[in-house]
C-alpha cells in the first residue's frame, strides 16, 4: 500500500510528501487518514478507511470531501462519529450514512 502525506493549509498552497497517509487541515487542526487522498481544485477527496480527528471528535467513514472555499467536510458511507471524554474514552457515538459539517473559523 502506497502511503502519501498531504498537508492542506487553508489559504496557502497544497504540499505533498511521500511517507504517511495523512491530511492536516488548519485552522483548526484536523487530522485525516485515508487509503487514497487526491486534490481537485478547491476540493480534497479522501476514500478508503477515512478517519478524521479534531480535538475530542473522531469520525470514521468510507469517503470524505473537504471544500477549502467553504470550510466544509462531507463524510459519506458507514459514518461513525465519536465524541471523546476528557480521558479520551468515547462518551457519545453517532452513526449515519452522511454528515456535513463546517470547521470553526480560527481565532485571531
Amino acid at each position: 500500500m502506497k502511503r502519501l502525506t498531504l498537508a492542506v493549509i487553508l489559504g496557502c498552497a497544497l504540499a505533498l510528501a511521500v511517507q504517511a497517509q495523512t491530511t492536516t487541515i488548519q485552522p483548526p487542526q484536523v487530522f485525516v487518514t485515508a487509503t487514497k487522498i487526491s486534490q481537485e481544485g478547491l476540493v480534497t477527496h479522501m476514500s478508503g478507511k477515512v478517519t478524521i480527528r479534531a480535538d475530542k471528535v473522531v469520525i470514521e467513514a468510507d469517503e470524505a470531501d473537504f471544500h477549502s472555499d467553504t470550510q466544509e467536510i462531507e463524510v459519506r458511507g458507514h459514518v461513525t462519529a465519536r465524541i471523546l471524554s476528557a480521558s479520551n474514552e468515547p462518551s457519545s457515538t453517532i452513526t449515519a450514512d452522511r454528515i456535513l459539517f463546517r470547521l470553526p473559523q480560527s481565532k485571531p
